[in-house]
């Protein structure tokens, strides 16, 4: 999980990958020396960075997300959406917002008979929003997942 946090945001050089700049590679809330990324999942399809220094940023939406439906904003006005392979490329400055948005996907998920020698009664049902699991039938008993509450997580190291 620290992997996948610490690299959401990172600024890569030039390489048969693509261009030099910062890179938003997930759409997970983070605090960097680039900027601050800020998930509006899974309510909204929506990705912002504020910007804390000069250079080009690559934000990228989900694979799913079909290209002609991701809209891309600097501020409140809305840009054309300049494509770099499967990122969405800005020019920033400090102080910048830049903002992508995307439909989400949402779905139900069935599952049942992963359990045949302990529980081969056993079907689940897992609704999805986004690349998040928002609700599951029958609901947990022993955790609070999928509880569509507010949970309040600690700050994340430095």
């Amino acid at each position: 999980i620290y992997t996948a946090w610490s690299n959401t945001i990172e600024h890569y050089e030039k390489s048969p990958l693509g261009e030099a700049g910062v890179h938003v590679n997930l759409s997970l809330s983070r605090d960097s020396q680039w900027g601050r990324v800020v998930s509006f999942l899974p309510e909204q399809g929506r990705l912002t960075v504020k910007a804390t220094v000069t250079d080009a940023f690559f934000l990228r939406p989900p694979h799913w997300a079909p290209h002609e439906a991701v809209g891309a904003f600097v501020g409140t006005k809305r840009v054309p959406t300049q494509w770099a392979g499967d990122y969405v490329r800005f020019a920033a400055r400090p102080g910048d917002e830049l903002t992508i948005t995307y439909p989400l996907v949402a779905f139900n998920h069935e599952v049942e008979g992963l359990w045949k020698d302990v529980a081969p009664q056993l079907k689940m049902s897992f609704q999805w929003q986004g690349n998040m699991v928002v609700s599951s039938i029958p609901a947990s008993k022993a955790t609070p997942l999928f509880t569509q509450t507010a949970r309040l997580l600690p700050t994340p190291p430095q």
